[in-house]
This record gives structure tokens, C-alpha cells and sequence, in this order.
């Protein structure tokens, strides 16, 4: 019942993320203060989504959730990714202070998640060192190059 309640949790994280990502698409074609709190509130479910990532990189997790647990990082990661980028502005154009929401999200990644993540692919490569080196260096590579 642990993997099946880890799943549910990674599902409804994936979930969530994906909102973001594409709520922030939307949100660029928005303009002025309803732009920002739209972001705040993007921004501050994807701070949720992180703290839950990283309660969930200590827990056992069977392969199958595992590898959806490591999409959901990758997705998450992305995400977080295009969503830094959003906040900086077009060469020439003056730079406004970021949302506070997406630097508290930016915290909690940095901050909670990242180590959490580090954490749980070492465990990935020690129980799967027995099995296969190969499948830690592709998922590996994909979260430390975007962290």
C-alpha cells in the first residue's frame, strides 16, 4: 500500500506540475497586475509540488513509481526552468523584481528538493548498480543538468 500511495502522490504532483506549465503559457499573453498574480499563484503550487517531491525522494519506492517519480522531477525541474526564464526580461527592457512566490519556490528547490533529489539518486545507484549502470546515468543526466 506505500508504493500505491507514493504513486498517487507522484501522479497528483506530475498532475499539478503540468497545470503550471501550462497555466504559465497562458500566463504570457496576460498583461499587468492580474500577470503577477497569476504567477504568484503558479508559483506558489509549484512550491507545493516541490516540498511533496521531496518528502517523497526518502520513501522506498518500487521501480515503476520510481521512474514516475523521476519524470515528475524532470517535468518539475523544466518547469521551474521556463519559469526563470519568464521573469527575466527582453534585452533592453528594464528588469522588474521577480514574484516573491517564484523566488520562495526557487528557495525550496534549491534549498529542500535539490539535496532530497541528490539523495535519491545515489540510493538509485545503489540498488541499481546490481542491476544496470546504464539506467542511472540516462535519468541521472537528465536532473543534474537541469539543476
Amino acid at each position: 500500500t506505500g508504493n500505491a500511495a507514493a504513486g498517487c502522490v507522484v501522479a497528483w504532483c506530475d498532475s499539478a506540475v503540468e497545470g503550471v506549465d501550462h497555466a504559465r503559457s497562458q500566463i504570457e499573453r496576460t498583461a499587468g497586475s492580474l500577470k503577477a498574480d497569476l504567477e504568484g499563484l503558479a508559483s506558489d503550487r509549484l512550491k507545493a509540488c516541490f516540498e511533496c517531491l521531496a518528502s517523497l525522494a526518502t520513501a522506498r519506492m518500487a521501480t515503476t513509481v520510481s521512474d514516475a517519480f523521476t519524470r515528475s522531477l524532470v517535468r518539475a525541474y523544466k518547469t521551474l526552468s521556463a519559469a526563470a526564464k519568464g521573469a527575466v526580461a527582453p534585452k533592453g527592457e528594464m528588469q522588474i523584481m521577480p514574484h516573491a512566490s517564484l523566488i520562495k519556490a526557487v528557495d525550496v528547490m534549491a534549498q529542500v528538493l535539490t539535496p532530497a533529489v541528490y539523495q535519491f539518486l545515489l540510493s538509485i545507484q545503489d540498488e541499481d548498480a546490481k542491476k544496470s549502470d546504464a539506467k542511472f546515468r540516462r535519468e541521472g543526466r537528465n536532473v543534474s543538468s537541469l539543476v
